[in-house]
Order: structure tokens, then C-alpha cells, then sequence
């Protein structure tokens, strides 16, 4: 029976709207393959599926795959990238398998998920648990001779170590190493197998296929196919961000431009608000002058209409003066045209004749009157 498969990319993290080999990393691809032509027709279970392209690498040659991720929105965005008949992402993880039945699956894969407060004798028995009799666990971890190696928190395991922890639990247990170089190499020897003096003997990574079925038989690989054409790829895709470069920063010589341009408007456009706050002060001294003009006409109106009073009152007392006026002379009126008057017109007559003004018997007759009115007061 083939292994179980268990693979965690903890270097990077990439979400592809499709599998894009060129953002995954060579190790990383090289150990999904190897695994995927290990496991043709078996139940496969990623345990670490993350993104989802490695999952969907095994699910091309396995009958079934189930990948796990503690995070729902991965798994969620890991589905709806990765589209199989035979594909299925459920969110949960090594130490809580999300999968009721047991002995389901054919194989499990985990590479470099084991964090360092991974408790791993309950991996182990998740692993177990899920596992059908003689099915196979694969795993792979960073190794701890590695000096340039850092795995984001991924635990680091020695050659001895690992198969301590493998052996634990099962029967079998077959150690590989992962060379990095120019390309990938997985080999179960102490030295790069094909003699390219790739100058790597301490190797990066741990791979380990562990069963209760003997596990001796599984070859070594080699991935360089496509290695030149990846090249290429990433030479395009340089050319691609240098030509993106350049527009970018054409595209800011201009922004620059107009920036400028725009600096010159607003400085034109403060100078006219600097015109305009001196023609408001202008109008504000001279709104107030008017408004000491205005209080002053109103002031004047004011008296004015005081004045007018005064005359009215002038006016109503004279009207009234000329009432009683009119009214003395409608008396008078009505004297004269008594027969009493006109007695007194005739005794007058009478008396200017006898006593014609300036003659001595009218100054006595004067003398006399004055006398008599002077008593009369008295």
C-alpha cells in the first residue's frame, strides 16, 4: 500500500486564481510530485493544504483527496480555486481531523506543518486513527543542519530525530533528503546520487514515508523538467516588471507634471482669494461708514420728526386760538347786529359830533371815562 502524503508549505503562502507552478516555490513542487506518482488511485488526505495547489497536484493522479486548513476562509478560497470531482477542502487540522470514520484513508501527507508546540503524539494518533491497516504517513520537516535555513515556525527536525518519532508509532520507517540547488533533488543516500557537485551535502529538507507495510522499495527522484522554461518564464515576467517600471514612472513624471501645474493654479488661485479678502475689508470700512452715515440720518429724522411734533402742537394751538377768535368774532358779529349796538353806533355818532377828537371837551370826556373805568376797577 502506497503512503500517506502529509504537506504544509510553511516558506509561503500564495492564492492563485488557477495553479500558477511559477509562484510555487521548487522544493515545494518537487515534493507534491513525487508524492502524486507515489499515490495514484489511493484516498489521499492533505493535512496542511493551505492554498490548495498541492492538493490539487494529487488530486490528478489519486482517487480521492481531502485537504485541511484551520481557516475557514482558506478553505473556503482553496475550493473555489481548485475544482475536481474528486477534490474536497474541509477546514480542521492535524490534531482534530474532521472525518468521523475511521481507517478512511490510504495515505496522509504533511510537509513542514509540525510547528514546535505541535503536540505530536496526538498528530500521531489522528494519523492513526484515519489510517487505513499498512496505510502510509509522509512527512517532511526542515533540517536542523541547514544553517541559512527559516521555516516561518516550522519545528526542525535531526536525520536521528525524525526517525525516532516516525518509529514510534510504526513498523517501517525510510528517511529521504532534499537538496536544493539549482534543482530539487530527493534522495535516501548521504551524497547528491547523480555526482553534479551541486556542493550541498547537508540538505535542507527531511522527508520520511513511514508505514506498518515495509517501505524500502520507494525510488529517489530528481526535478529539473521545465526548468528552462521557468526560466524563461521568470525572464518574461522580469521584462514584464521592468516595462511596468518604466510606465510607472513615466506615469509619475507626469503626476509630477500635473502637480506642478496644480501648484501654479492654487498659488494663482490664493493670490485672488488674498485680492478678494482686501475688497471684502474694503467693503466692510466702507459698510461701516455708511452705517455711521445711515445712524446719523436717522438721528436727524429722528429730531426732525420731534420738530414736527412741536409744530403740529403749534398748528393745533393756533387752530384753536383761531376757533375762539372766530367764535369772538361770530359774537361780535351778532352784537353789531343787535339794536343795542347800533344805539351805542348812534350815541357815538352823537358824541363825535358834540366832542370831535383833540377838542378840549372831548379830552375832558376822556378824563371823565378814565376816572369812572378806574373806579369801577377799584
Amino acid at each position: 500500500m502506497l503512503p500517506v502524503v502529509c504537506h504544509h508549505p510553511a516558506g509561503k503562502v500564495v492564492l492563485m486564481t488557477g495553479v500558477d507552478f511559477d509562484s510555487i516555490p521548487l522544493e515545494q513542487l518537487h515534493r507534491y510530485s513525487y508524492a502524486s506518482e507515489l499515490l495514484q488511485g489511493k484516498r489521499v488526505l492533505d493535512l496542511a493544504a493551505r492554498e490548495g495547489y498541492g492538493t490539487w497536484l494529487l488530486s490528478k493522479t489519486a482517487q480521492t483527496v481531502v485537504g485541511l486548513d484551520p481557516d475557514e476562509t482558506v478553505v473556503q478560497q482553496a475550493a473555489s480555486r481548485h475544482r475536481r470531482d474528486n477534490l474536497q477542502f474541509l477546514a480542521g487540522s492535524g490534531l482534530n481531523i474532521p472525518i468521523s470514520r475511521d481507517q478512511t484513508f490510504d495515505a496522509a501527507v504533511c510537509f513542514d506543518a509540525i510547528e514546535e508546540a505541535t503536540n505530536l503524539q496526538r498528530l500521531l494518533d489522528e494519523v492513526q486513527r484515519v489510517l487505513a491497516p499498512e496505510g502510509f504517513f509522509v512527512v517532511s520537516a526542515p533540517n536542523e543542519g541547514a544553517a541559512e535555513s527559516v521555516f516561518f515556525g516550522a519545528k526542525t527536525f535531526s536525520h536521528d530525530e525524525l526517525e525516532q518519532f516516525l518509529k514510534s508509532r510504526f513498523k517501517h520507517v525510510q528517511l529521504f533528503r532534499q537538496v536544493i540547488y539549482v534543482k530539487s533533488t530527493i534522495h535516501s543516500g548521504s551524497a547528491d546520487p547523480d555526482g553534479s557537485g551541486d556542493g550541498k551535502t547537508e540538505p535542507q529538507y527531511l522527508l520520511a514515508i513511514a508505514s506498518d507495510a515495509p517501505v524500502s522499495s520507494f525510488p529517489d527522484s530528481n526535478y529539473s523538467n521545465g526548468l528552462l522554461s521557468l526560466l524563461n518564464r521568470k525572464e518574461k515576467a522580469l521584462r514584464a516588471m521592468f516595462d511596468l517600471k518604466a510606465y510607472q514612472d513615466e506615469t509619475i513624471k507626469r503626476q509630477e507634471r500635473l502637480l506642478a501645474e496644480r501648484t501654479q493654479v492654487i498659488a494663482r488661485l490664493e493670490e485672488a482669494f488674498a485680492w478678494h479678502s482686501s475688497q471684502i475689508d474694503s467693503l466692510e470700512k466702507a459698510r461701516g461708514y455708511l452705517e455711521g452715515e445711515v445712524e446719523q440720518h436717522r438721528r436727524g429724522l429722528e429730531s426732525q420728526r420731534e420738530g414736527l411734533a412741536w409744530r403740529a402742537k403749534q398748528v393745533e394751538d393756533l387752530e384753536n386760538r383761531i376757533a375762539v377768535m372766530t367764535q369772538q368774532v361770530d359774537a361780535l358779529d351778532a352784537i353789531h347786529a343787535t339794536a343795542g349796538w347800533k344805539f351805542v353806533l348812534l350815541v357815538r355818532g352823537i358824541r363825535n359830533l358834540f366832542m370831535p377828537q383833540g377838542s378840549l371837551r372831548y379830552r375832558l370826556y376822556d378824563r371823565l371815562m378814565e376816572f369812572v373805568r378806574g373806579k369801577h376797577q377799584r
